[in-house]
């Protein structure tokens, strides 16, 4: 069954029977991680088994379809997550949707894209669950942050000021991963206090780097490239994560980007970025509004696009942290 909004695909999950396969596609970079997990999360639940996730875009069906051709010794309840299935071709989605229609296991599936080849996709449509998800506007992403902030404390039995909920959601909104993983930070950091505070925040987060991170991303557009690895590495010595670091520039390329859309579609642009940003001020204020003024959407969407390439091959290939630091402000000083 296709069905077209998220509420649907929840709603059929947790009928009288789970379905026996499932598939969400694309979608937003911020929302899909996020309804991947609350997927899982109640298939985990209703199932009664962990989880078995299979990266096809790394490891290929091969792995998969040992798995299912081997007999289950104890006839237990699986859940099979099969990640990237865009990464497979025709002839290899053909050999495994036998394999998986024999199987009495659930398969959840996930891609970046819908094929029009697929044919799990097609299954999924004809026997099982199928949502090809909306991609958000910065609006949207703002206001799903701030739904999981509300959430993920209301979970911990703690109460959040306004202002917390407003800088994390200013800066995390189209960064699941980012908000999840300060949300936690957060949690512990308070551990044994019933309200997180605005002090807190100052206290813990990479939001007290904002103005060493906004100096970088403005030497790097600014083609500075020395200033360039001397703020990176300041940041680093900090302590901070090399996939934060690249990930905190990507979020003020995102800050960027969204303000150039503003300068170009609203009839009063300083007020709306003020309303949007409260947590902008002065010298950092005015940077983001000139960079956006220069760079342009298309170009900051560009920068943005190299960020994840980095990251990604932060995560697979081994580089080193100089190599692949050289090679992004590379690209990005190319645009044109």
């Amino acid at each position: 069954m296709k069905v077209t909004t998220e509420a649907a695909f929840f709603e059929e999950m947790q009928g009288n029977a789970v379905p026996h396969l499932l598939f969400l596609v694309g979608g937003d970079p911020f929302q899909t991680p996020h309804l991947q997990k609350r997927a899982l999360l109640i298939l985990e639940e209703r199932i009664g088994s962990r989880p078995l996730f299979f990266d096809l875009k790394e490891n290929g069906s091969g792995l998969l379809k040992n798995e299912l051709s081997a007999p289950s010794l104890f006839g237990e309840a699986k859940l099979y997550v099969l990640k990237n299935v865009e990464a497979l071709s025709v002839k290899e989605e053909k050999e495994l949707v036998p394999l998986m229609e024999k199987s009495s296991q659930t398969f959840f599936c996930s891609a970046a894209k819908a094929k029009a080849s697929s044919v799990l996709a097609k299954a999924a449509k004809e026997k099982g669950l199928f949502l090809e998800a909306k991609k958000l506007t910065a609006k949207e992403q703002k206001t799903e942050a701030e739904r999981c902030i509300a959430a993920f404390f209301r979970k911990c039995s703690k109460s959040v000021d306004p202002s917390v909920v407003a800088l994390l959601s200013d800066a995390y909104a189209g960064d699941f991963h980012g908000l999840e993983s300060e949300l936690e930070k957060l949690d512990l950091y308070t551990l044994g206090e019933e309200k997180v505070t605005k002090r807190h925040l100052n206290s813990l987060c990479e939001l007290d780097h904002e103005e060493s991170i906004f100096a970088f991303s403005d030497a790097i557009l600014g083609r500075k490239k020395a200033l360039c690895f001397t703020v990176a590495g300041q940041l680093l010595d900090q302590g901070i994560y090399f996939v934060t670091l690249i990930r905190s520039l990507r979020r003020a390329f995102q800050t960027d980007c969204q303000i150039a859309s503003i300068l170009k579609t609203s009839p009063n642009p300083e007020q709306e970025v003020t309303r949007l940003f409260p947590y902008m001020r002065g010298r950092i204020l005015s940077g983001h509004i000139s960079t956006a003024k220069k760079w342009g959407e298309a170009r900051l969407s560009r920068a943005i696009a190299f960020c994840d390439e980095i990251e990604f091959k932060y995560k697979d290939s081994g580089q080193s942290e100089k190599d692949l630091l050289f090679e992004l402000v590379g690209k990005i000083q190319m645009i044109r």
